[in-house]
């Protein structure tokens, strides 16, 4: 952890700070020097005013405790707190801090997750104000006729391991588009916690995030593609990343592209077919069909036949080695 400790300094750097937090500062890394579980994470909003620090307490396999440090610089001088203020229950990992623009207020969006099982986690979205060197939170999320400080929900975290993140990381599971102002908060199928890939979108007033009344497919993902009812897997098979989309009209859709490539660019393949038992089915006619398992580290098979609508001989098969 000595790799932690000197990122704690560096974060400081050029910052005058009371003996007081640098104290708390000190203890704060010495506690995770001397646990080997633990493990840290440092976040810095983007007008550099705030630096915070996420320990996350691995002692059980299941359930992850945090305990959180930060940094307010104000002017020339910098203090430490312990704990975010206005939390009810246990504090989460700080994943990212957005500043939401205001001529006159230093408002931030902060990007909050909590590992409540093994199986489950809690995102949310809070909203702070930061007012001289004292973080508050502030009510800027509309819902109704009423304002709140905090957007969240409860997901499975291997179903969106495996069905998302493992190819394309877990920064698709919304996004905020600063150009635009705009949020995209990520919808869960009904009565479940499995996202789908589709977003509720809030855009920025000046005074708060309101809901625009849209529904929107990802918007990291190429715009002819943004047609989807539901994404039911994106992922890595070898050098190709696939993805099968349900449609609205109940059919299926696979698309490919080279693995590592942006999904924002046009893709090497798109085809329609349906679910075979516990395969999904595309076909390339006259003689070619693609199979794509349904497991949690699926495989894309090609199939090629001399006869239309046979499944015929195993011409390739795309899997992780």
């Amino acid at each position: 952890m000595i790799a932690a400790a000197a990122m704690f300094s560096a974060c400081q750097s050029g910052n005058k700070s009371t003996d007081e937090s640098q104290e708390k500062r000190l203890l704060f890394v010495t506690e995770i020097d001397e646990d080997e579980e633990d493990d840290v994470t440092i976040i810095t909003s983007p007008d550099g005013r705030i630096c915070l620090y996420s320990r996350n307490n691995a002692a059980h396999d299941a359930v992850m405790g945090w305990s959180v440090l930060y940094d307010i610089k104000d002017k020339d001088s910098v203090y430490t707190y312990e704990g975010l203020p206005d939390w009810a229950g246990e504090p989460s990992s700080i994943i990212r801090i957005h500043n939401l623009p205001h001529p006159k207020r230093c408002l931030y969006l902060f990007d909050a997750y909590f590992r409540i099982s093994g199986a489950y986690g809690y995102r949310s979205y809070v909203t702070y104000e930061l007012k001289g060197h004292e973080l508050k939170r502030v009510n800027l999320w509309k819902d109704g006729d009423h304002l709140f400080d905090e957007m969240g929900f409860e997901y499975n975290i291997p179903d969106y391991y495996f069905r998302f993140a493992r190819s394309l990381d877990y920064e698709y599971m919304y996004m905020w588009d600063e150009e635009n102002e705009l949020f995209y908060y990520p919808l869960l199928e009904p009565d479940s916690y499995l996202l789908t890939d589709k977003f509720a979108c809030y855009r920025w007033t000046g005074k708060c995030l309101q809901p625009t009344g849209d529904t929107v497919c990802n918007p990291r993902l190429y715009a002819p593609l943004r047609d989807y009812a539901v994404c039911l897997q994106h992922t890595d098979c070898g050098y190709v990343q696939a993805r099968v989309d349900s449609m609205p009209d109940g059919r299926l859709r696979y698309t490919a592209w080279d693995r590592g490539v942006s999904v924002l660019t046009e893709p090497n393949i798109i085809l329609y077919g349906e679910r075979v038992g516990n395969e999904f089915w595309f076909y390339n006619p006259p003689t070619y069909t693609y199979v794509v398992t349904i497991e949690d580290t699926p495989e894309v098979r090609l199939y090629h036949s001399t006869e239309p609508g046979q499944l015929g001989e195993l011409y390739g098969t795309y899997s992780e080695d």
